[in-house]
């Protein structure tokens, strides 16, 4: 299979799984574009993604434009809400709901926003950076993984509420068939000395989009 044949395949599938999004086109034609030169370039870099694209345009002009559409207001929640749709289908009542926590270490960043303080899982240490927060079904017994959310937060960010992490209102965010939830991580929710993770006001509303 040369790699024209290739491209077309890969792009015909990230099409279907985009299916009908609900937004406008440019938004729509944005989430292709990033997905291709993704994959393709195995990097999150608006310069990368760029690259991959080949448009006949200076790559600074395409930079830009993906840089605006990255920005449009509501995006990540139409996306989001998008992705746990078109998993919902595979949650059932024997499904396990596992929330996994991490972080992006910055330690070395100084004018990146909201930087905020986090417990770096591989060195056990405190250092700048973002909390990381997924949502991924999985089979009683299985091994196939459905992701469901994904997200990057700061208790920095300008309106942060910062909640306890063990408040009702995020226990209770998963479908009701899903009475085997658990969770998993690197780290518990409180040590001394150490900062709170703040895990509630990230938000996930997983419970609400699966019992639609």
């Amino acid at each position: 299979m040369n790699i024209a044949q290739t491209t077309f395949r890969l792009r015909d599938q990230m099409r279907r799984f985009l299916g009908n999004l609900s937004t406008r086109q440019t938004a729509w034609r944005f989430c292709l574009e990033s997905l291709y030169g993704i994959v393709t370039r195995q990097s999150l870099r608006l310069t990368e993604i760029a690259r991959a694209l080949s448009e006949d345009i200076a790559l600074r002009k395409t930079v830009e434009r993906l840089s605006r559409q990255a920005g449009r207001e509501g995006l990540h929640e139409t996306i989001e809400e998008h992705v746990i749709q078109t998993g919902a289908h595979r949650i059932g009542e024997e499904t396990l709901l596992v929330l996994d926590l991490s972080d992006l270490s910055k330690p070395h960043a100084r004018a990146m926003e909201y930087l905020a303080q986090v417990r770096d899982g591989s060195q056990g240490t405190i250092t700048r950076g973002y909390w990381l927060g997924q949502v991924v079904g999985v089979p009683c017994g299985g091994s196939e993984i459905t992701p469901l959310v994904n997200r990057l937060w700061s208790q920095a960010a300008e309106g942060f509420r910062e909640r306890e992490p063990g408040n009702p209102r995020l226990r209770g965010r998963r479908k009701p068939a899903c009475r085997r939830a658990r969770g998993v991580g690197d780290r518990p929710w409180r040590r001394p000395g150490k900062p709170v993770l703040p895990l509630a006001g990230a938000g996930f509303g997983v419970r609400r989009a699966l019992a639609r």
